[in-house]
C-alpha cells in the first residue's frame, strides 16, 4: 500500500495590509516534497482557502 503525505501551503498572497506580496516559503515546502517523494510516498498538496498556493515572490528565483 502507497504511504501518503498531505502538504498544507497558505492561502495568504498579502502580508496584511501592507501590499507586500507573501505566500509559502519554497525551500520550506521543496525540502520536506523531495525527501518525502524520494521515499516513495503520494503527495497531495492543497492550501488552506483551496486552489493553489502561491510562493512569497522573494524565494522565487527565476533562470
Amino acid at each position: 500500500m502507497t504511504q501518503r503525505a498531505l502538504l498544507v501551503l497558505t492561502s495568504h498572497t498579502e502580508l496584511g495590509h501592507t501590499g507586500r506580496g507573501t505566500g509559502f516559503y519554497y525551500d520550506e515546502m521543496a525540502a520536506p516534497y523531495w525527501t518525502i517523494r524520494d521515499l516513495g510516498w503520494q503527495i497531495t498538496l492543497a492550501s488552506v482557502a483551496g486552489g493553489p498556493g502561491l510562493p512569497d515572490p522573494k524565494t522565487v528565483v527565476e533562470p
